[in-house]
Order: structure tokens, then C-alpha cells, then sequence
């Protein structure tokens, strides 16, 4: 589990944390004022000035050191033997890349696979959870927002912008 410490928002923002998911911030909205910012991406958030963390937590977030991902029995992806695993990150276009593994010399292990799948299936889940609002401002700014869409007279419809999100992430990951 990710550790999350609340930050005030200094401006309002969308941003993608690997291996977490979306991070909401908006000083002028009552959900999102105080976001729930996963501790390793505070220092860098806090220098991009979208927020303002407890200093407490700004020194913890430097001193913490990347863990090496762990397969839980409890997963879906864990009762998988490895090249099924590989099959299914590479046809989903997340599979890591030799070298940035956390085996020995950069190997890619099991591990590495499964928390790759891991992020994307919370990366998907967390655009189909964000307020319409947000996910026309994070098409817009990305510049995948659809033209026309399936809603009556070719209306675009949530599902439409979050099509449009995924297929944008999934063509931006690496080959």
C-alpha cells in the first residue's frame, strides 16, 4: 500500500504518480482542497508549487528509498506463470524493459511484471473515476479530446474522454 499524506493545494491540478494513480488537487473545491499525496511524489509536487506539504513529511518523502516490488499471493497477476505475464504486459504495452528491473544487473522479475500490470489497471481505474470536469481538462490539455462522440447527435460522453485518455496512455508506453 502507497502512503498518502494530506497536502493543502495550492492551485488546481491533475497529476499521474506511477504505481499509485491520479492525484486531484483544487483549492477551490471542497473534495480536493487537501489531496492524499502519495509520499514519494510530495518533494516533487511541492517544487512544481501545486502544493504545500507538512515539512514533516517533505524530509520523509527525500529520505525514503524505492522498494523493490513484492508479489502478494492475494493479486490476480501473482497465480500467473511468468510468460503469461509477459504475453499480457507486452500486449497491453507495459512490459519493462531489461535494465530497469529490480532483479540482478536490472533484470526484469516476476515482480517487476505484475506491478507494471499492476499500475496500469490503476491507472485505467482511476480516469473513470475522476469528475467529468477534470477529465475534459486533462483530454484538452493532452490534447486527445474526441471531436465527436457515441451520446445522442454524436455527443461526447464521459466514456468517450476516458477512451480517449486510456488510448492516449496506452500509446504513449514505452515498446
Amino acid at each position: 500500500m502507497t502512503e498518502c499524506t494530506p497536502c493543502k493545494a495550492l492551485r488546481a491540478f491533475t497529476e499521474f504518480v506511477p504505481g499509485y494513480g491520479m492525484v486531484h488537487g483544487d483549492p477551490d473545491s471542497k473534495d480536493n482542497k487537501m489531496p492524499e499525496v502519495p509520499n514519494k511524489a510530495i518533494d516533487k509536487l511541492v517544487g512544481e508549487d501545486k502544493i504545500e506539504a507538512p515539512e514533516a513529511e517533505a524530509s520523509v518523502a527525500k529520505s525514503q528509498k524505492a522498494e523493490k516490488p513484492k508479489v502478494e499471493k492475494a493479486d490476480g497477476y501473482s497465480d500467473m506463470k511468468v510468460p503469461q505475464l509477459e504475453k499480457l504486459a507486452s500486449d497491453r504495452g507495459v512490459m519493462p524493459v531489461d535494465g530497469n528491473g529490480t532483479g540482478k544487473d536490472g533484470k526484469v522479475i516476476k515482480a517487476d511484471i505484475v506491478k507494471a500490470l499492476e499500475d496500469a489497471d490503476r491507472a485505467n481505474v482511476a480516469f473513470a473515476d475522476m469528475d467529468e470536469g477534470d477529465l475534459v481538462t486533462l483530454a484538452t490539455d493532452l490534447g486527445v479530446m474526441p471531436e465527436t462522440g457515441t451520446g445522442e447527435n454524436d455527443a461526447v460522453t464521459k466514456a468517450d474522454i476516458v477512451t480517449a485518455l486510456e488510448k492516449a496512455d496506452d500509446d504513449s508506453a514505452p515498446a
